[in-house]
């Protein structure tokens, strides 16, 4: 009897034992469990981000392409005024040219009218200065 009551306790204490183990061993594989499906959630939550850095570096990639033709088209407008700024300039520079060139003909003109004019002036009193001194010995004489 004593015999079988240590058995009994013994077989009560391996199977409380067995228990305690087995007890332990599903609350290990619970949390082994949460924490699968904690990394499973992480790496969702990684590739998730990491397909937003990959859309966000394109939309960079493209603005900054974007910004790149804004700078080649505002430099080539700054040029394009540039030219047509050196174009009007060479344009009002003919035309002041040409201008001058004909007041100089202008003034030209007018001082050989003039010249014409005080040469007529001179030979009429040449004739004139003529005719007295003809005129003049008729008379004394």
């Amino acid at each position: 009897a004593a015999l079988q009551r240590s058995q009994v306790e013994g077989v009560a204490q391996a199977q409380a034992e067995y228990d305690k183990a087995r007890s332990e061993v599903e609350a290990s594989i619970e949390k082994e469990c949460e924490f699968a499906r904690a990394l499973k959630a992480a790496n969702a939550e990684k590739d998730g981000y990491a397909g937003n850095i990959s859309e966000h570096r394109q939309k960079l990639m493209d603005s900054q392409k974007k910004v790149a033709m804004l700078e080649v088209m505002a430099v080539s407008q700054r040029k394009m005024k540039e030219f047509e700024e050196m174009r009007k300039a060479a344009t009002d520079a003919a035309e002041a040219a040409k201008q001058g060139l004909i007041e100089q003909r202008q003034r030209e003109k007018e001082a050989l009218e003039a010249t014409k004019q005080a040469l007529l002036e001179a030979r009429q009193k040449a004739k004139e200065a003529v005719a007295a001194v003809a005129a003049a010995p008729g008379e004394r004489g």
